[in-house]
């Protein structure tokens, strides 16, 4: 398969991602191999300079700094290496040609679907969006089902706007004399 002048943009700022992500992973401290209650995740380092460990001062646990450990946090990082593969993949199948309106809703709302929640870790929308359709199933009688699905829906909105508008403008500067 040949690759178009902006196929071949999307890969190389793919691969440029992806490197990120692997040279910046996520990072955890953990206390006798169980992650700690509030302090476990320790943000985006680069791989020669881990972290220093925090410890943790809570009212479940006291754990000084010298007794945790540092790890790369690999099931977040396998999850954001696959997000930025399916964003890739969806970006580089769907610049094979000039899109409609229609089409780019549904392309907008696919790639919205394959983004992380912020506050949530590397957790995509789509799990969200799930949850939240599933929540009446499991309706306990409290709130926190149906805010999440209302929570889900919120992001899918917003971020299913915000890539209609990006890939709009990348569909009229990748193919400037065309029109739908």
């Amino acid at each position: 398969m040949r690759m178009n002048r902006v196929q071949k943009w999307i890969a190389f700022a793919s691969i440029c991602a992806l490197a990120l992500v692997v040279v910046f992973p996520p990072w955890i401290q953990t206390y006798n191999g169980h992650p700690l209650a509030y302090n476990e995740q320790l943000g985006h380092h680069a791989l020669w300079s881990p972290p220093p460990a925090t410890g943790e001062n809570s009212w479940i646990l006291k754990v000084a700094a010298a007794e945790c450990e540092v790890t790369i946090n690999r099931y977040a990082l396998i999850a954001q290496c696959g997000l930025v593969i399916a964003i890739s993949t969806i970006l580089l199948l769907v610049f094979r040609r000039v899109r409609t309106i229609r089409s780019t809703v549904y392309i907008s709302v696919l790639v919205a679907l394959c983004l992380p929640v912020p506050w949530f870790g590397s957790v995509p929308l789509l799990v969200w969006v799930v949850g939240g359709l599933l929540a009446p199933l499991s309706d306990t009688g409290h709130l926190n089902p149906f805010a999440l699905f209302f929570l889900g829906v919120g992001f899918l909105v917003f971020y299913s706007a915000i890539m209609f508008v990006l890939l709009r403008g990348l569909f009229r500067i990748a193919y400037p004399r065309e029109r739908e």
